[in-house]
């Protein structure tokens, strides 16, 4: 079993965001309609690969006019909520259900690879899915007062992750892709409706009313 935390750049545009998650909405439907063609009998799990995102988080900026600033947050911007832990330990007892009868009742290092991106908050969602996902029991409770067990959660520096972090660095053609994309006739025809909405907002929160993308930053503290 092999799982993966990831983050999208806090760079990315609202309309960045959204083909992101497109696109790899597309990839999974890919991976997973071969499958549903397949009777009981013939279907015999070898391998799960579980990616999910981080818990709920504190905003990752702000915008000019909010008047919650990043001291507002006893954590700082970007960190992992009391909710996000939570979220992410129920997520972990919710797999181990799942995959009940595929995954060893007790953490064994041979059969999970654990991967995050080097950000604080994937990190913590991680381990509190971990904690989750393999509670110790038998000769792994180290401890009977502390109902979790060190699981090893591998990483690398962000800046060289080229898996988990897309930037137009790594992915030159994901970018194009994007850019094609947001500038064609059809994406513009759909954003049209809420562009004078969205000018509202920009002047309101004090952005650069003139551009749909500058009132993206607003959404993180909303």
């Amino acid at each position: 079993m092999l799982c993966n935390t990831l983050t999208m750049p806090s760079t990315f545009t609202a309309a960045r965001r959204s083909i992101y998650f497109l696109l790899s909405c597309l990839v999974f439907l890919n991976v997973c309609f071969p499958l549903l063609g397949q009777s009981a009998g013939e279907k015999n799990l070898k391998l799960a690969i579980v990616v999910f995102r981080h818990g709920d988080r504190s905003p990752v900026q702000s915008y000019p006019n909010d008047k919650y600033k990043e001291d507002s947050w006893p954590d700082g911007f970007g960190q992992l909520t009391q909710l996000g832990i939570n979220q992410q330990f129920e997520l972990g007892k919710y797999l181990r259900k799942r995959y009940t009868g595929f995954l060893n009742e007790t953490y064994t290092a041979q059969e999970v690879f654990v991967r995050s991106t080097d950000v604080d908050r994937t990190l913590m969602s991680v381990q509190a899915n971990l904690a989750g996902l393999f509670p110790p029991t038998g000769r792994q409770l180290w401890n009977p007062s502390i109902p979790w067990q060190p699981i090893p959660v591998h990483t690398i520096p962000y800046a060289n992750d080229y898996m988990l972090h897309i930037t137009t660095k790594t992915c030159p053609r994901f970018d194009q892709l994007v850019n094609e994309t947001v500038n064609s006739e059809i994406f513009n025809e759909l954003k049209k409706p809420y562009l004078g909405n969205s000018f509202k907002q920009n002047q309101l929160i004090g952005n650069d009313a003139r551009t749909l993308s500058r009132g993206c930053s607003a959404r993180n503290s909303i």
